[in-house]
């Protein structure tokens, strides 16, 4: 039972470099495009309010692994925010695919910096349940400021 459907907005997007120094401040206060890869429809309407009411926009969905790792490949963001745990499996092949595009990301988890690979380790881990201010400063963690 989906409790919200948003429109297939999936489109090829060229390779992307990071967002460069000079537009992170601006990135910050607003106006970024959020790919979000969770499986709990609670948790996403949750952190879509979270991250509007900071002034970004959740542009894709993706609830499944299959669909995370096309969304990382295909869909043109700013930031992706990341479920650790998908049904049982962990991200990590979202992330691969956001790395190789240079698409900067986070973790969100219930369990904390548990579980977390090795290459994982400088990512930042919002713990659910998350806040605002949780939310705030791992974007800012995340693009470098």
């Amino acid at each position: 039972m989906a409790l919200r459907s948003l429109p297939n907005r999936r489109f090829e997007a060229p390779d992307r470099a990071p967002i460069p120094a000079s537009m992170r401040d601006f990135r910050l206060t607003g106006g970024l495009r959020v790919l979000l890869v969770e499986d709990e429809a609670l948790n996403i309407i949750h952190v879509e309010d979270l991250l509007a009411d900071l002034g970004h926009t959740v542009v894709e969905v993706a609830t499944t692994m299959a669909d995370g790792v096309e969304a990382a490949r295909l869909v043109d963001v700013d930031l992706a925010v990341l479920d650790l745990n998908l049904a049982g499996t962990m991200s990590f092949p979202v992330a691969q695919a956001l790395e190789r595009r240079g698409v900067p990301f986070f973790f969100l988890t219930a369990y904390g910096r548990w579980g977390l690979e090795e290459a994982y380790e400088g990512v930042a881990v919002v713990t659910k349940p998350m806040t605002r201010t949780a939310l705030q400063n791992a974007i800012r963690q995340t693009l470098g400021s």
